[in-house]
């Protein structure tokens, strides 16, 4: 183990088995049915972007998004690439560099070749970690919390489904697409996965109903960043019918929270998740108004 591996372990702040702060376990069909129920008890989630990385910590790792949940009940935000035998992993770029002490394309390297990997950092620091496959990430979150799976290849769409399936678990995954046609693949497959999507109108409703999407399954991802004039009145709307509401501060909008009011306005106004780079941040700020623990565990059994 190289010097910066073991530098990693001893910043480890907490062990792989450390419990949840607050487990978020669902005794719904799906995830989308512990969403609904959380809005309507007024409790506003996070969600962790790439598990929640930190010093030691790297992004898409199991170890980094166990210890995320052990500080506060967040959803886990994951992304997924194929490996050249059309392993599912865990990876944001299409690229190994950057992450991990390999190099190369995902696409072009085995399962067992990217194994041989560790994972490295934010900060650039080689870790103990290993890249993890998608089915192990999915058997980890169980009792935990809820795993969102970010889709970066359209091809990835039936072995992600055939995950969900295998290890049945729509009750703690969603799937984080970007067009209605992804959406229409996916739910050809199973109706029943909950999926968020881009929605920034009620028309955008109606399309995603007429190319085949089930949007009882769906939660609205309605922007990022600056808030259009027209969002709480779609907030609003979604609310009635029934739709959970998303809206990231990633990026800038993260470094202009430091008082914690944006987020405050974004759950007074209506937003369910609210998407972060600074999640922690948000449920200390999220906590002063709203009781999250008491209001999870009122929607657990579903």
């Amino acid at each position: 183990m190289t010097f910066n591996a073991v530098l990693a372990v001893f910043l480890a702040a907490a062990p792989v088995s450390v419990q949840p702060a607050v487990p978020l376990s669902n005794g719904h069909a799906s995830a989308i049915g512990l969403l609904k129920c959380l809005a309507d008890n007024k409790v506003v989630l996070s969600s962790g972007h790439r598990g929640g990385p930190a010093p030691g910590y790297p992004e898409n790792a199991i170890e980094t998004f166990t210890r995320t949940l052990a500080q506060a009940p967040v959803l886990i935000e994951v992304d997924v690439r194929a490996t050249r035998d059309g392993v599912l992993v865990l990876m944001h770029d299409s690229t190994l560099d950057r992450t991990t002490t390999g190099e190369g394309k995902v696409a072009d390297r085995s399962w067992s070749e990217i194994q041989a990997l560790r994972l490295v950092d934010n900060d650039g620091r080689e870790t103990a970690f290993r890249v993890p496959t998608l089915e192990a990430a999915i058997a980890a979150i169980r009792g935990r919390g809820i795993l969102v799976i970010d889709v970066k290849e359209d091809r990835t769409l039936p072995g992600i489904a055939r995950a969900i399936a295998a290890a049945d678990a729509r009750a703690y995954t969603m799937v984080n697409l970007y067009r209605p046609s992804q959406a229409r693949t996916l739910h050809r497959i199973d109706p029943e996965i909950a999926v968020t999507l881009p929605v920034q109108s009620l028309e955008d409703l109606e399309v995603l109903r007429l190319v085949g999407v089930n949007v009882d399954q769906l939660a609205a991802w309605t922007g990022l960043e600056g808030i259009d004039e027209r969002a709480p009145a779609l907030w609003a709307e979604l609310g009635r019918r029934g739709i959970p509401a998303m809206f990231g501060t990633l990026f800038v909008a993260d470094r202009q929270s430091d008082d914690g009011s944006l987020w405050r306005e974004l759950a007074d106004m209506g937003v369910d998740v609210i998407p972060s780079d600074r999640h922690l941040d948000v449920v200390r700020a999220l906590s002063t108004e709203r009781d999250l623990a008491a209001g999870i565990r009122a929607c657990e059994s579903g």
